[in-house]
């Protein structure tokens, strides 16, 4: 003889269960995110950030949530969220502002779409990554076109933005940053790949043409208060963190007016 109450039961729970896997409690991480991220959290974080970014109401395509927020969505407490915001930073293709947000000052992020797209190809590149479904050489044969496609598309408009003098502005603006690098550091800067110093001078020219710099000098002295920095904050002084229109902008304000 069936128990009815405990059939009943066993109904509801499995039904509460049932619920827990449909499509909008499922969070998806690309496998291929992992390998480029270098750990789970920040390739979740990545996977978010991209679903999200599209669905802005913002102008500037930054996206906001709480810490409160990303732990309920993925399970992240605060400090897996900042240091997986942090690595994808190390990685020049987030920036991450505080602006007010319900009338609390809370963390924004905006992804680099364009710095993203050529790093993440190039990755995929560089380990040869096979897919199953295509032919392997056919895959890297169409990967290698595509990479270099958006490089030259980010090349391109760089000059086409950068009419005149403003390639040798940049030049030089990089120059001297390198500069500085070695000066504090003590080192050589990292050697840029081709599709980085494309990103960094295309930015770089961008915030030059918005703010109407013809000139080096607002940079020099950008450059060096960047590198003073004594509030006792971890600073990443790679130029592909500091080639950010976030950090550009806010130092141009805080030490050039």
């Amino acid at each position: 003889m069936v128990n009815t109450a405990t059939s009943i039961t066993q109904e509801q729970v499995f039904t509460a269960i049932k619920s827990l896997v449909g499509q909008a409690n499922i969070l998806t991480i690309p496998r291929e995110f992992i390998d480029y991220t270098g750990d789970l959290e920040s390739a979740l974080l990545l996977s978010q950030i991209i679903y999200w970014s599209d669905k802005t109401k913002r102008g500037d395509g930054f996206i906001y949530k709480t810490y409160a927020e990303w732990h309920s969505e993925t399970g992240l407490n605060e400090y897996a969220v900042r240091k997986a915001a942090n690595r994808l930073k190390g990685l020049g293709i987030l920036e991450t502002q505080v602006y007010k947000a319900n009338g609390n000052p809370t963390v924004h992020y905006r992804l680099i779409t364009s710095r993203f797209s050529v790093s993440f190809l190039q990755n995929l590149k560089e380990r040869n990554f096979k897919i199953q479904r295509n032919d392997s050489s056919e895959f890297r044969e169409s990967l290698t076109d595509t990479t270099t496609e958006i490089t030259t598309e980010i090349t391109d408009n760089d000059n086409a933005s950068s009419p005149g003098s403003r390639s040798s502005l940049t030049s030089e603006i990089i120059q001297k940053y390198f500069e500085v690098y070695r000066r504090v550091m003590n080192k050589e800067h990292p050697v840029l790949k081709e599709n980085q110093l494309a990103c960094v001078k295309l930015e770089i020219s961008k915030f030059a043409d918005e703010f109407c710099c013809d000139e080096p000098s607002p940079f020099d002295e950008m450059i060096e208060c960047h590198f003073s920095r004594t509030d006792g904050l971890k600073t990443d002084f790679n130029i592909n963190h500091f080639a950010t229109r976030g950090i550009m902008q806010n130092l141009f304000y805080q030490h050039c007016y």
